[in-house]
């Protein structure tokens, strides 16, 4: 009988804390593509790595994700953060100058 060959990264035994935080990572994960409207699929092509990896780290499989993975990751949810405080501050300009285009016009009540 063949024994098996067990690779030799990764050969910590996970503690609670370890596990704790892949589950808020897994959070953190799925928030950012509900938040931002990204699939698995969308995501994994932004932060170059295989959806089966975005997969895992959601299901809190994978505890401890390469560091190169983390920074893209957070990279892209800065960069994705940014582009929406961009979009809520012309948003919320366009909104001013209409509100005085309508007053300066008389039309209808304004708050």
């Amino acid at each position: 009988m063949a024994s098996r060959i067990v690779p030799q990264f990764n050969t910590r035994i996970p503690t609670s804390a370890d596990k704790k935080r892949a589950r808020e990572r897994a959070i953190e994960w799925m928030k950012f593509r509900k938040d931002h409207l990204f699939t698995q699929r969308r995501l994994a092509d932004n932060i170059h790595c295989a959806r089966r990896t975005v997969q895992a780290i959601e299901a809190a499989e994978t505890l401890w994700p390469t560091p190169d993975l983390l920074k893209r990751f957070r990279d892209l949810k800065q960069k994705q953060e940014l582009q929406a405080r961009r979009y809520d501050e012309r948003i919320s300009a366009a909104a001013q100058t209409n509100k005085q285009a309508l007053r300066q016009h008389g039309i209808g009540a304004v708050a």
